[in-house]
């Protein structure tokens, strides 16, 4: 029988994730209806004419935040047609390791 993983401990099982969304409102249904998660929390704003949200759901022990990204290019969303760079430090360190 293969060995079992040491227990997690407690305050590493609370990890709340975003997921990075084009429009919180359009994506709400899907998560909500077709997933099942609840929403248990809304905050919506607006900067210089364009509107964002947050928006946290939950079902069974599992919470994850929808988010519209505010960096105007839908990198996050999978929307966008730009590559994400890496910052120099991580991709030096990248290459580092890599030796």
């Amino acid at each position: 029988m293969p060995e079992m993983p040491p227990k997690v401990p407690q305050h590493l099982r609370n990890v709340i994730p975003y997921v990075w969304v084009a429009d919180v409102d359009a994506a709400l249904p899907y998560y909500r209806d077709k997933l099942g998660f609840k929403e248990t929390f809304t905050h919506k704003w607006e900067i210089d004419g364009e509107r964002f949200g947050l928006t946290i759901l939950e079902r069974d022990e599992i919470t994850i935040q929808l988010q519209v990204c505010e960096c105007k290019d839908s990198r996050h969303t999978g929307l966008g047609r730009r590559k994400v760079r890496r910052h120099p430090r991580r991709q030096a360190c990248r290459d580092q390791r890599r030796r």
